[in-house]
């Protein structure tokens, strides 16, 4: 009778070692090796895009804007590719329809069941006019996916102020003007609407701005206008149960240099 209580202590041991080896190591691995693959594709994409073709922001010459063609045959639901400097942050964005807005939580961007998930943009926001676009992605322990977000410490904001978001429609750089952490349960006290994405006017969108100003955790000496579009950017922080960190850009205007000042 010992000896068949150890052998099933042994097999609950191997197997909870197994799976402990499948979440810590195999699955971040095959998620590093699919991540590189679609990058391979993007860059092949960037180098290849045809010279002259319209980008939003700066004053010196017209980047190229890279083709989608290969990534939309790859999942035609993707919408773009978002990178933030001096992160691993370089990924495909995924938009699902409205009848399952999350259907990217936990699937990869082949549609495969990950809990990594995808980066993936708000089904209710609209890329050509919509005013926040808001993208979620998970902050996984082995640094993956929004993990780097929590590094948006004032040191770290200096480093990397500016984010780059390119669409099926253009290239596009956005300067951060608020990281916040923020609650998503109202026990802890009153929710900020930070994935808000419809405005009743311009008051309204200002005052929304505002708002994020004083709960951020940076200052940044970036003006914002009513005519401005935001990029957020959302991921599961861990200061206490379902908070979030979020940060917040402003999208570069035509002729305006994509840089900022921070001193």
């Amino acid at each position: 009778m010992r000896k068949i209580a150890l052998l099933v202590l042994l097999c609950i041991f191997i197997g909870s070692g197994a799976v402990l080896l499948r979440i810590t190591v195999l699955e971040p691995m095959e998620v590093r090796k699919e991540n590189d693959s679609i990058r391979r594709v993007y860059r092949t994409a960037v180098s290849e895009a045809a010279p002259g073709a319209a980008a939003s922001g700066g004053t010196s010459a017209a980047e190229p804007v890279p083709s989608f063609e290969e990534l939309k045959n790859i999942n035609p639901d993707i919408v773009g590719w978002i990178r933030v400097p001096n992160t691993v942050i370089g990924y495909p964005v995924l938009q699902s329809g409205r009848d399952d807005p999350e259907y990217y939580l936990k699937r990869n961007y082949l549609k495969k069941p990950s809990s990594h998930g995808s980066i993936f943009l708000n089904a209710e926001c609209d890329l050509k006019t919509g005013r926040n676009l808001v993208l979620y992605g998970h902050s996984m322990n082995d640094g993956q996916m929004f993990a780097a977000l929590l590094k948006y410490t004032p040191e770290f904001y200096r480093e990397s102020p500016v984010i780059e978001f390119d669409t099926t429609e253009k290239k596009s750089r956005w300067k951060i003007i608020a990281v916040i952490k923020t609650n998503t349960r109202p026990e802890q006290g009153k929710v900020f609407p930070f994935m808000r994405t419809e405005f009743s006017g311009d008051e309204d969108y200002r005052n929304y701005v505002y708002q994020l100003r004083i709960r951020s955790t940076v200052d940044a000496p970036v003006d914002f206008r009513a005519g401005d579009r935001l990029l957020t950017l959302s991921t599961c922080s861990y200061e206490f149960r379902d908070f979030r960190t979020v940060i917040v850009a402003r999208e570069v205007r035509s002729g305006e240099e994509a840089k900022v000042d921070t001193g």
